[in-house]
């Protein structure tokens, strides 16, 4: 039982950092960045899509 109760909340954790990373992105290409660590490649899709 506490075995699925952790594999919840990590599951949990883990789309509230996406989300906000994905925001995070999008503000750091509107500012002009287009930098950060480990997600680098996900920010030159998403420009060179757009």
């Amino acid at each position: 039982s506490q075995s699925l109760t952790k594999s919840k909340e990590g599951r949990i954790n883990v789309n509230f950092s996406v989300g906000f990373t994905s925001e995070f992105i999008q503000a750091a290409v509107g500012y002009g960045f287009g930098i950060t660590i480990g997600e680098q490649n996900t920010i030159e899709r998403s420009v060179s899509t757009t």
